[in-house]
Order: C-alpha cells, then sequence, then structure tokens
C-alpha cells in the first residue's frame, strides 16, 4: 500500500468529491427527460473515475474494497434519485460508475508501477 505525502489533502478531496457528486446528483433537478445520453453517461464515467483515484491516494483501503465502496456508493445515489420527484434512475447510471471505478482503479495501479514511491 503506497503512501502519498499529501494523503490528507487526498482525504479531504475525495470527501469533497463525494459531497459535491452527490448534491449534484440528487438535489439539483433533472430539467430534462430521463434518457440514455452518452454525455450523462461521460459525466458518470468521469466522476467515478476521480473517486477510485482519491479513494486509493487519500485512505489505506485496498482496491477491492474501493471498488465495492464506490460501486455502493453509486447504487445509493441511484437509490435517492428513484426517491426524488425531480430525478430518476438508471440501471445505465450504475454500469457507467463501476466503468468509472474499474478505470480509476486501473490508473492508479499503473500510475504507481510508473511512478516509484
Amino acid at each position: 500500500m503506497q503512501i502519498y505525502p499529501n494523503t490528507k489533502l487526498y482525504r479531504v478531496l475525495f470527501w469533497l468529491a463525494v459531497a459535491g457528486i452527490y448534491v449534484l446528483a440528487v438535489f439539483i433537478p433533472s430539467h430534462s427527460a430521463p434518457s440514455i445520453s452518452m454525455y450523462d453517461k461521460y459525466n458518470h464515467i468521469m466522476a467515478f473515475t476521480v473517486l477510485g483515484l482519491l479513494i486509493r491516494m487519500g485512505h489505506e483501503i485496498g482496491y477491492i474494497k474501493s471498488f465495492f465502496i464506490l460501486v455502493g456508493y453509486g447504487v445509493w445515489i441511484e437509490v435517492s434519485q428513484y426517491m426524488t420527484a425531480t430525478r430518476s434512475a438508471e440501471v445505465a447510471d450504475v454500469v457507467a460508475d463501476v466503468i468509472g471505478v474499474a478505470i480509476g482503479l486501473t490508473a492508479h495501479k499503473l500510475l504507481t508501477k510508473i511512478i516509484p514511491s
């Protein structure tokens, strides 16, 4: 497990990203009808790629545990959206989240091999 010199910073950035993503996903009303938009899926992939990198850089958590924590978070967002009147839940969003988590964790693994501690 690699410890980064700015672990506290990455930890704060991770939790800010978690909070920001939740607010944007649940509390900001969707003004369009639910649709499978590639732009929307791209946003999911990018957000969860960043979370995948930050969770590994800011916390001493293994890859598998990180994967399940972030996928669970993505599912929680969709459950929260299902319970609101202004948002809708989509399985395709969870799929995009899983892709993003996989990219973020893989990128972290590759970066740790390229850039030694």
